[in-house]
């Protein structure tokens, strides 16, 4: 017995040791990401720069071409009996894994046939811009194989496996423009490191599965396999959630130019990328519950417990960095982006950064769907968050004639979609665990910045110089202890007893 004990803690310490690990590679590569804006900005210019965020947008579309099978083969290496989910997984994703290169090859297929068709395609994939093309779709393949391979870990339990896999591929991804130090790239050879990185991604997750399942590689596409037709058909289900999510995501970085002509929006861009990286904590944090919050399910006062568990590390490692940021969004874009820094960027990365508190919540609240199966309500909402949001950028770029008061209106909708979109995903897991504490878990998300903005907007209208630092840290420390002691308790506790 007294082994058993120690052979449990020694167990829990390594989880412990393992997640640290795991956060402080994620923080990393957000902190290579933040380095890599000003030096893009810097060698490539703003127009470069905003044709490399629409080219990178392309990987993110992986969605459109996955047909839901990684959720799919998560969710049945998550809830299938112990004594059959080993083979059971590993069959679903062998037929996934088929499935998903059949597709690719069609997909590769009609695309050469249309470029030989069309007379303008050899120059234009011959140009910096062309190449930068071929590269991404070529980063979009290996990514569509990759995430099968890791949903497949998810969905196994070897969260912490799955997480180094993710964390070399985000800090290798974050450190490719640190290239530009080096050597002067052009599109076309970012992109190509870009696929470096991610061919080096696709074989350590083929290998650690490989491993994990005691598979050699022909054992991924060789062998028995689950009916092919039943997971389509359920990843269907939700797959307009995650297929429209780029879409509303990325679609006004190619709406606004095609009605308004403008093409460089380049703080609107620079936002939405700082956004992004942040964003990484609570999509890694909720990929460590997802496994807790399929089986609490089953018993839900178990799941009382993943909840403020989720919370007190979501708290100190996302929500209260984002409110510093907020508070000095103006001397921090300052010292970060140098010259490149103006009114207008700043305005728009605290617009956007104050939203990102409500995506703590929801990030959670997607993988409470999926362990419960519920992706389709997932989709209903997407296709009604397509539609408004895309059609409210299509005619605020009509009315709209400066630039900058588009980049402006694109981050302010921006900020409004993650609001929106958090607070129709709670009424729909209402309806699951039927308990109020979801809404104030949102409010207790959404408060800290929206308060730390209206506090810097005042405060730098009024003040300035030593006054400035000093009245917006003695702001932030209030926030933070009112948070801490009020606002976080608050609302994590009634869902507990809830």
């Amino acid at each position: 017995w007294k082994r058993v004990v120690v052979g449990v803690k020694s167990a829990a310490a390594s989880d412990r040791g393992a997640a640290v690990v795991a956060l402080a590679m994620q923080l990393l590569q957000v902190a290579l990401g933040l380095l890599s804006t000003p030096l893009l900005l810097n060698h490539l210019g703003k127009a470069r720069y905003s044709e490399l965020a629409i080219l990178w947008a392309l990987v993110f579309f992986a969605p459109l071409l996955d047909l839901g099978l990684p959720r799919v083969v998560a969710r049945l290496g998550a809830g299938l009996a112990d004594g059959l989910r080993g083979a059971d997984a590993v069959r679903a994703l062998r037929s996934a894994l088929r499935g998903q290169i059949v597709l690719v090859a069609c997909v590769t297929a009609g695309f050469g046939v249309i470029a030989l068709a069309s007379p303008g395609a050899g120059p234009f994939l011959h140009g910096e811009v062309g190449r930068a093309f071929l590269g991404f779709c070529a980063v979009l393949v290996c990514l569509l194989l990759h995430n099968l391979l890791t949903a497949h870990l998810q969905g196994r339990g070897w969260l912490h496996r799955m997480t180094l896999i993710q964390s070399v591929a985000g800090v290798l991804n974050a450190a490719v423009p640190l290239l530009l130090w080096v050597a002067p790239l052009d599109l076309g050879q970012i992109a190509l490191a870009f696929l470096a990185v991610r061919l080096l991604a696709l074989g350590l997750a083929v290998a650690v599965v490989c491993r994990g399942e005691q598979l050699g590689f022909l054992g991924l596409f060789r062998g028995v396999r689950t009916a092919t037709v039943p997971l389509i058909r359920e990843g269907f289900s939700g797959i307009a959630y995650f297929a429209l999510a780029p879409l509303v995501v990325y679609g006004e970085r190619l709406l606004i130019p095609a009605i308004s002509g403008v093409h460089s929006m380049s703080a609107h861009l620079i936002a939405v990328d700082v956004g992004l990286r942040f964003l990484v904590v609570p999509g890694l944090v909720s990929q460590y519950s997802f496994r807790s919050v399929a089986q609490g399910l089953a018993d839900r006062s178990a799941l009382h417990g993943v909840v403020p568990r989720y919370f007190a590390m979501i708290g100190p490692l996302f929500l209260l960095p984002l409110t510093a940021a907020v508070m000095f969004g103006n001397e921090l874009v300052h010292a970060w982006l140098g010259a490149q820094a103006d009114g207008l960027t700043v305005l728009c990365v605290q617009v956007v950064a104050a939203a990102l508190g409500a995506c703590s919540v929801s990030a959670l609240l997607v993988q409470v769907c999926i362990a419960a199966a519920r992706t389709g309500a997932l989709s209903k909402l997407a296709v009604l968050e397509a539609g408004w949001y895309l059609g409210a950028v299509a005619v605020g770029s009509w009315l709209l004639g400066a630039p900058d008061q588009i980049t402006l209106m694109a981050s302010s909708l921006w900020a409004l979609r993650l609001l929106v979109n958090a607070a129709m995903i709670v009424r729909i897991v209402f309806a699951t665990l039927q308990t109020s504490a979801l809404w104030r878990l949102l409010v207790g998300a959404i408060l800290p910045g929206a308060l730390a903005l209206g506090v810097a907007t005042v405060l730098d209208a009024t003040l300035s110089g030593p006054a400035l630092w000093s009245g917006k840290a003695t702001a932030l420390a209030a926030l933070a202890l009112a948070w801490g002691r009020g606002l976080g308790p608050w609302s994590v506790q009634p869902f507990k007893a809830g």
